[in-house]
């Protein structure tokens, strides 16, 4: 059962360890952070899926991490001692690979073989460090997948979500989708990435359709603006929107600031009900024609083997007609 949908910045200097005073400059994001962190320890899932913009990505392709240790740390920010280490559910990870190959988007497992041969950095990027050490510090020990951007249409990215809830519906264990997000890097003179007066725009237009439940108008937000606006924050929150596809929700907005000239946004989104307004068919749906509903026998015995072995830690007998 998907728990909660989280929207987490990831801005470094949020920790003392790496900003020292200027850290305090952002103690509304570090306070919202925490919050966060309780409320996953609270909450209790058995696996977090975080999305991050900063691990490998490709044009063409979408990426989990297949690695069987999953651990980073801020050390080229300066900070190595600021770190954090958690365990894989590979066999879940594999899973949600093959269920999104077949409902015809290109992804694949990276394990290290795959990421000696592209001259990948198996360290979890700063994308993932950052949030997740609110989530560890709190005490949190279930598993961990992480999902890679793909340069993707926004349409395609939201099926992309939608094909993670719907394959996650099946399994009988917890999980929070966390989508690691900063906004427009472009908000003040001195910024990062320069100044625009579109930085404000954009970041305001996305925090409206947030809170407004108004999906589609973010999807069909202007490229330009979005170009202007220097984020790195709309796709991962457009995959997290993905997995609420056909349901209500209520977005609880945290905090937003930007100090630096970058926007960092917490929030926190609860699931409610099935809408049928709110239910989006996306062109990559209409061609492929496929359903979560009609599930083959093979997929069925995946699934149930499965949610059976993470609960039970045995692995479950194939009934007669499947052998």
């Amino acid at each position: 059962m998907l728990k909660k949908v989280m929207i987490a910045p990831h801005p470094p200097i949020v920790f003392p360890e790496v900003g020292g005073a200027e850290a305090a400059h952002v103690k509304t994001t570090f306070a919202a952070m925490e919050q966060l962190g309780k409320r996953v320890k609270e909450i209790a899932p058995e696996v977090i899926i975080a999305i991050t913009p900063h691990g490998p990505v490709f044009s063409d392709l979408l990426t989990i991490n297949g690695l069987e240790v999953l651990k980073g740390d801020l050390g080229r920010f300066g900070a190595p001692e600021v770190k954090i280490e958690f365990e894989p559910a590979l066999d879940l990870a594999q899973l949600i690979q093959q269920e999104t190959e077949k409902r015809g988007l290109p992804c694949a497992l990276f394990g290290v073989e795959d990421y000696e041969k592209y001259g990948l950095d198996v360290q979890l990027d700063h994308g993932l460090t950052v949030p997740l050490t609110f989530v560890d510090r709190q005490g949190w020990r279930g598993k961990l997948i992480i999902i890679n951007l793909a340069f993707w249409e926004y349409e395609k990215l939201y099926y992309l979500g939608k094909v993670l809830r719907q394959t996650m519906e099946g399994l009988n264990f917890s999980w929070v989708l966390l989508a690691s997000a900063d906004l427009s890097h472009r908000l003040k003179k001195g910024a990062p990435a320069g100044y625009s007066p579109q930085g404000a725009v954009f970041d305001n237009l996305l925090r409206e359709c947030l809170l407004a439940g108004t999906v589609k108008r973010l999807l069909n937000v202007d490229p330009a603006l979005v170009e202007a606006a220097g984020e790195c924050g709309l796709r991962p929150i457009i995959i997290a929107l993905g997995a609420l596809d056909g349901y209500a929700f209520q977005v609880e907005e945290l905090s937003y600031e930007g100090p630096f000239g970058v926007g960092y946004l917490v929030a926190s989104i609860k699931k409610g009900k099935k809408v049928k307004e709110r239910e989006i068919i996306t062109p990559w749906e209409q061609e492929k024609g496929k359903s979560m509903q009609k599930i083959t026998i093979p997929v069925w015995l995946a699934r149930e083997s499965l949610s059976h072995y993470l609960t039970s830690g045995e692995y479950l007998s194939p009934p007669a007609e499947a052998e």
